[in-house]
């Protein structure tokens, strides 16, 4: 289902390390260049084309573009609190 050289047992090694799922739209100011450079460490599972269809990146065509949603398992990264949602929370 996803490149040759990924297993579910390195899946499920990712995810007990602490990687978790993440959507990323791709536009015309976020490539997938961009991508890779926010998430050099991201296992990307599959994307979905501008229509909406699954297409699975061990494919030889795989190459998704502006309007495509990419879907993989980045590392958890916790995003820094603004003090209004600290307060928020307490």
């Amino acid at each position: 289902l996803f490149s040759e050289k990924t297993s579910w047992a390195q899946l499920a090694t990712l995810v007990s390390q602490g990687y978790g799922p993440k959507k990323t739209v791709l536009s015309d100011t976020f490539t997938l260049d961009d991508y890779w450079e926010r998430n050099p460490d991201a296992q990307v599972l599959f994307g979905l084309d501008e229509q909406g269809e699954f297409q699975v990146r061990s494919s030889a065509e795989w190459n998704p573009g502006q309007g495509w949603t990419i879907v993989g398992l980045v590392p958890n990264q916790e995003l820094p609190r603004t003090q209004d949602a600290q307060t928020a929370a307490l």
